[in-house]
């Protein structure tokens, strides 16, 4: 009962998180989002783009997000600098 409670707590804490296929480096579909949102770390994710079609974990996914996510930012802080 304490792993499955674990598991569930863990699956609830990640559910709002970005999701971006490590392969191809696009944000998951809709489609893909809503399949994907609930793994845990270890549980695959399929990207469904036509020209990508690649398997990785959710930890991959959500790493490739993150990433994309602190790009964006340095970039805004750096166009923000004075000339």
């Amino acid at each position: 009962m304490r792993r499955w409670l674990a598991d569930m707590f863990e699956r609830w804490k990640h559910r709002n998180d970005p999701l971006d296929c490590p392969a191809c480096k696009e944000k998951a579909s809709p489609r893909t989002f809503l399949r994907g949102r609930y793994k845990t770390v270890s549980e695959p994710i399929a990207c469904d783009r036509e020209s990508c079609k690649q398997i990785n974990s959710a930890v991959l996914w959500r790493a490739a997000a993150f990433t994309r996510i602190q790009r964006e930012i340095l970039e805004r802080e750096v166009a923000r600098l004075p000339r």
